[in-house]
């Protein structure tokens, strides 16, 4: 499935997935995951994407940019299970989190 994630969804995609814990039948899908998911370096220096601390900025004039992110089955099924597991979700970036769990057909709705 090929999807347009923003530079913050795909920065919390890779937070969110390399974050999670799994077991050992569980953890080459979740390399794999990140592997699509993580930025390379001519898309780091392309946006501007600069990483200190283990915290991730870009210029503002970056902020709209998307990229195309292609994830098989097994990955997006891993991808969803670790984001409706997450438990770190800023408040102050509500509309790109409901934007980002639309993307990956999670079920908001259920969660009222």
């Amino acid at each position: 499935m090929d999807m347009q994630l923003t530079i913050w969804q795909r920065a919390m995609l890779v937070q969110v997935v390399s974050g999670t814990r799994v077991d050992m039948r569980a953890l080459r899908v979740a390399l794999r995951a990140l592997e699509a998911l993580e930025f390379s370096e001519e898309e780091r220096e392309e946006v501007g994407l600069v990483e200190e601390g283990g915290q991730m900025r870009w210029p503002a004039d970056s902020v709209g940019r998307t990229f195309t992110i292609a994830l098989e089955k097994p990955e997006l099924r891993f991808v969803r299970n670790a984001v409706e597991g997450f438990a770190g979700w800023p408040v102050a970036q509500a509309g790109e989190v409901f934007e980002l769990l639309g993307k990956l057909g999670v079920d908001t709705d259920a969660q009222d």
